[in-house]
């Protein structure tokens, strides 16, 4: 009996009909399915040069049109689909806002860029995007340390140390040594402002040890400009640490460290850095008087604030241009104490005029308050130095008039200083006050 042969199943008829078939779909679905993932590959490829064009545009400080690109690309991102986009577009967004709060709308763009970072901090977690995460927790400080500016000091500067210790987390020495000094100095900046309103020997102190923290990582030689910033940060905290432990040393410390900040902050490079150095070493020798060599450091602080003036004009720099000469004024004053009375007391009367020419009552309440409170201690001085001076009954009559021009700056001063919105300052000018009316009684 001759065995038959057994069909082999892929020789049967309808079976290779089938596989044709199925053959012909599979050939069919291949060109479709790379034809699928070429189109999502131009699609993101468009939306990096979106988000790439936005951020360039913000680079340039464009912010307005940066935060129309963002807004125009974000329609096209899924978040699910490419988190990492939406984030990335996300803190762009939070900058944008960042910057433009300083051009008006300030604590509504804080708000918006506080926001928008935390909706990027959703994706750029600590686990899956350490770089993005401190990164972004970055620019959270610095929008709660401008927002502190606004209201809740103290409140807003924690949070703004929190997330600056957030991104130390991943910003350390050995990973990431510039982003760990450049948190570190703002690191600084924070306990420095905290210090203004809470604890503020314990905050200084921390400030100092940031600031020393940051000048370790930021050589003079390698990082110069970054090596100047921490300078002057540190001449700005050993100053305010003398006012809470009034050690000398602390002082002498600061100015150095000004000093040296100001061979990258020259006058030629960096005007105004080098005015507002000058003017903070002013104020430094002015407080050095106070302990020591009173002639020298108050000359020294004259002369500081006269190189500040160099920069800041009148009508360039109207409110710094006052600030300094409200400052020379009651210097000039301390000096006329020592030695050529009536030149420097002429010099005194000369830069009140010219601060209140700018520190008017409308414009800046508080300062026309405390030039015109400065000025009626130089009413005073005035009329004790002509009195002095007087031999005869024909001097009466100008103390009188400097007594009532001293009268008239303090009362001036009370328009602003009321009892009830600055008891304070009121009760210092009104007592001021009686004293002058009670001395002009008696002549």
């Amino acid at each position: 009996m001759v065995l038959k042969k057994k069909k082999k199943w892929y020789s049967s008829p309808l079976i290779l009909t089938l596989i044709s078939l199925i053959g012909g779909a599979i050939l069919s679905i291949i060109p479709t399915y790379y034809f699928t993932i070429r189109q999502e590959k131009i699609e993101y490829s468009k939306i990096e040069n979106s988000i790439s064009s936005a951020e360039s545009l913000l680079s340039q400080g464009m912010a307005d049109e940066a935060l129309k690109a963002y807004s125009e690309v974000i329609s096209k991102v899924s978040k699910d689909v490419k988190p990492e986009f939406y984030a990335r577009i996300k803190t762009g967004e939070g900058k944008t806002y960042f910057l433009l709060a300083s051009k008006g709308d300030q604590e509504s763009n804080l708000k918006k860029s506080l926001t928008s970072y935390s909706e990027a901090l959703k994706i750029f977690t600590i686990k899956d995007y350490p770089a993005d995460y401190a990164k972004t927790q970055s620019y959270i400080a610095n929008s709660f340390l401008f927002m502190s500016e606004i209201r809740d000091r103290k409140g807003n500067l924690e949070l703004s140390i929190n997330a600056n210790l957030e991104a130390l987390k991943i910003f350390t020495k050995e990973n990431n040594l510039f982003e760990y000094g450049k948190t570190t100095l703002n690191l600084g900046i924070d306990y420095e402002n905290i210090a203004q309103v809470s604890d503020a020997e314990e905050y200084i102190k921390k400030a100092i040890l940031s600031y020393d923290e940051a000048l370790e990582v930021f050589d003079a030689a390698v990082y110069p400009y970054e090596n100047a910033t921490v300078k002057l940060n540190l001449g700005n905290a050993y100053h305010s640490l003398f006012s809470q432990e009034n050690n000398a040393a602390l002082l002498e410390q600061s100015i150095n460290f000004y000093g040296e900040s100001l061979q990258m902050f020259s006058i030629e490079n960096y005007p105004q850095d080098y005015s507002s150095i000058q003017f903070n070493i002013g104020l430094c020798y002015e407080s050095l008087s106070l302990v020591k060599d009173k002639k020298i450091n108050l000359e020294k602080a004259a002369e500081a604030y006269n190189n500040a003036l160099i920069i800041y004009k009148k009508d360039y720099y109207p409110y710094d241009f006052a600030s300094v000469s409200t400052n020379l004024a009651t210097l000039y004053m301390k000096i006329s104490e020592i030695k050529d009375k009536e030149e420097n007391l002429k010099k005194a009367f000369d830069s009140f005029q010219e601060a209140l020419s700018i520190f008017t009552i409308e414009k800046y309440p508080i300062d026309y308050a405390l030039t015109q409170t400065s000025l009626g201690d130089y009413y005073i001085i005035e009329s004790g130095a002509i009195n002095e001076s007087a031999n005869n009954e024909k001097t009466i009559p100008e103390i009188k008039s400097y007594l009532e021009d001293a009268i008239n700056s303090y009362k001036n001063a009370l328009r602003v200083f009321t009892k009830e919105n600055y008891p304070d300052d009121y009760d210092y000018v009104n007592k001021k006050l009686e004293q002058a009316n009670s001395s002009l009684a008696q002549m």
